[in-house]
């Protein structure tokens, strides 16, 4: 298995295939905390966007999606005993 932090490759923002970025390795970060910034992301999420996506999550998405599975379950017994007949028949 390659460990691609330690190769510290990237390919986050490239375009096409030529466009592969080449960072410093973990190790050498570490050694030289004035290089730190370079791990940080452009745009960093706030506490109020990620609390924000949660209840977005747990509240919309997740009852909406466990609906969605029930509901095509239900509909494929339904369209499976149009052709086998219902259970005991």
């Amino acid at each position: 298995m390659i460990n691609v932090f330690k190769i510290g490759v990237s390919v986050h923002g490239c375009a096409g295939w030529g466009g592969l970025k080449v960072l410093p390795s973990l190790r050498s970060l570490h050694s030289h905390p004035e290089r730190w910034h370079m791990l940080e992301k452009k745009n960093p999420t706030t506490r109020k966007e990620e609390l924000r996506s949660f209840a977005f999550l747990t509240v919309v998405m997740a009852p909406v999606l466990a609906g969605l599975i029930i509901a095509g379950y239900g509909f494929l017994v339904w369209i499976f005993q149009m052709f086998a007949g219902p259970p005991h028949a």
